[in-house]
């Protein structure tokens, strides 16, 4: 593989799981990334605003 990321990159790479946060908008849930993550945030607030 030629490029910045190599195969044992990918290879030992561990993705997390993490809750997404939800608003309900006018009678519509919205789920959106949560934390460490701040577009959810400015997303949901936008909404509400």
């Amino acid at each position: 593989m030629d490029g910045l990321i190599t195969h044992d990159d990918l290879k030992n790479y561990k993705s997390f799981f993490r809750m997404p946060i939800a608003l309900n908008y006018k009678g519509h849930m919205v789920y959106t990334a949560g934390p460490p993550s701040g577009g959810g945030i400015t997303l949901l607030t936008a909404l509400v605003y």
